[in-house]
């Protein structure tokens, strides 16, 4: 399985704002840190706490239903598929199984 890295980042929360709403031509995976990130994806909500993952889907608005809160952190990377068919075998939300990894 090939996927091609857009970019991606570190955000620490300052303890203001709330995640955009957009619509995004690529894949994004978000992993939190510290926290809850109040988020949702077309009619689906979720409150991502650490260790936990969400997969966020392309073309697919998305965007906050909480406010940031000091100290929430998570890491963030847009990607593509090489093949958008093997998408589908992720699940949309999780735990990590070895967060030191």
């Amino acid at each position: 399985m090939k996927i091609q890295l857009l970019n991606g980042g570190h955000f620490i929360s300052r303890g203001y704002g709330k995640h955009p709403e957009r619509v995004m031509d690529s894949w994004e995976i978000i992993v939190v840190n510290s926290g809850v990130l109040g988020i949702f994806e077309r009619d689906k909500c979720f409150e991502v706490k650490d260790g936990e993952y969400l997969l966020l889907h392309p073309c697919r608005r998305h965007g906050g239903t909480l406010d940031y809160r000091r100290g929430l952190s998570f890491f963030w990377i847009h990607f593509l598929f090489e093949n958008p068919e093997q998408a589908g075998t992720f699940p949309q939300y999780g735990v990590l199984v070895n967060r030191e990894k």
